[in-house]
């Protein structure tokens, strides 16, 4: 509603060119709890994400010793940065005088499967046990992931 000059504003209201508005402070708490769901939303996202490619990377590596399995991880490493990689410190370099096999194991396409690596992609014939273990787990669930990104923009939308 338009009241005309004034030159100071009540308590909960602002003026603005003579333009008295009610209820700003309820609209900017309003926003500011949007803002603090969007950013619980998107960590929760992020989490999901994560875990998901992290399963899916550690059923897709080969297996010898089984530490590169477990070697694979997800961590939020920024506030909007999700990884998952393989932990070095998790790997039992020692056995290998200090070599990180994970690079040759995820880049090397022509390398042979090892007996336990072959077992179990026996045991799962729709699966590709082998090299690009962690590319393959974004891609082939980009699109599970993108339908999960999808519900939390709706959410955000009926806020």
């Amino acid at each position: 509603r338009f009241y005309g000059r004034q030159n100071r504003p009540l308590p909960g209201r602002t003026v603005m060119g003579g333009l008295r508005i009610t209820g700003a402070g309820v609209v900017r708490q309003k926003m500011t709890m949007v803002g603090v769901r969007a950013h619980q939303l998107i960590d929760q996202w992020l989490e999901i994400a994560g875990q998901v490619i992290e399963k899916e990377a550690r059923l897709n590596a080969p297996i010898d010793t089984g530490d590169l399995e477990k070697a694979i991880v997800h961590d939020k490493t920024s506030p909007k940065t999700m990884s998952v990689y393989v932990d070095p410190d998790k790997l039992d370099l020692e056995s290998r005088d200090g070599y990180d096999y994970s690079i040759k194991m995820h880049e090397d396409t022509d390398y042979k499967l090892g007996p336990l690596s072959q077992r179990k992609a026996d045991l799962m014939p729709d699966r590709m046990v082998g090299a690009k273990y962690l590319e393959r787990a974004i891609k082939d669930n980009e699109k599970e992931l993108r339908a999960e990104a999808a519900k939390i923009l709706k959410e955000l939308a009926r806020l």
